[in-house]
């Protein structure tokens, strides 16, 4: 589906997440990938190189849940780590690329 390497690159964008499918099939890897760190850095990897976005809000409330129950053993030890650790809010967003003006948007990656 994607190399290792392509994950590792830089950041991840799913522009029609839906359920989060394709989201949390990349946070297992990142997971798998990124081992050798401790619980918090590989969070606040995902935290500031994965974005999705869909254009029905339930379906990234869904996503978002999704995200949670899947990072919730890395979460727990980020707190055991590090006791300020706070879950920082993931990078969802409700745009609908369809329409002319989201290029005029201006987007934050980093």
């Amino acid at each position: 589906m994607f190399a290792d390497e392509d994950l590792l690159s830089g950041k991840i964008l799913e522009p029609s997440c839906g359920a989060g499918n394709f989201v949390i099939t990349i946070i297992e890897r990142l997971i798998l990938l990124k081992e050798k760190l401790n619980a918090v850095e590989i969070i606040e990897y995902i935290q500031h190189n994965l974005y999705a976005n869909d254009i029905d809000t339930i379906a990234l409330k869904i996503t978002e849940m999704r995200m949670i129950i899947t990072l919730f053993p890395l979460i727990v030890k980020a707190y055991i780590q590090d006791k300020t650790f706070k879950l920082q809010k993931f990078k969802l967003y409700n745009i609908d690329f369809i329409k002319k003006t989201v290029f005029l948007k201006n987007f934050h990656l980093s």
